[in-house]
């Protein structure tokens, strides 16, 4: 497949990337409260998403990590191969980015869970 336009096809897959992003860090904020009949302490979602790494500290470490590894370089005709290992390569980021403010947050919310 080739992409006519280059430059609005990496926009969008950065774009989208980071609307998924933000989609899962709100939907593990809900779950967690969500999951206030199962665990002794209470938790409210404003709450939650105090102790929480803060949405712009994940945004942000997805962008430097993202720019630095080139994610979203396309370098000749789009392929079915291409693009698996793309979304392998965004699972790994997106996993070293969990852990990496996990680390550095981590006695953040450890009353709560």
């Amino acid at each position: 497949m080739n992409v006519r336009n280059l430059r609005f096809y990496q926009t969008m897959q950065f774009v989208l990337d980071l609307l998924a992003v933000t989609v899962a860090w709100s939907c593990t904020i809900q779950m967690r409260v969500l999951l206030n009949p199962l665990t002794t302490q209470r938790v409210s979602w404003t709450y939650a998403s105090s102790w929480a790494p803060s949405l712009m500290m994940v945004l942000a470490l997805w962008i430097v990590m993202a720019w630095r590894l080139g994610f979203y370089r396309v370098e000749g005709p789009i392929r079915v191969w291409n693009s698996i290992i793309n979304a392998a390569e965004g699972a790994l980021l997106a996993s070293c980015i969990i852990v990496i403010v996990t680390f550095f947050s981590r006695q953040l919310g450890t009353d709560v869970s």
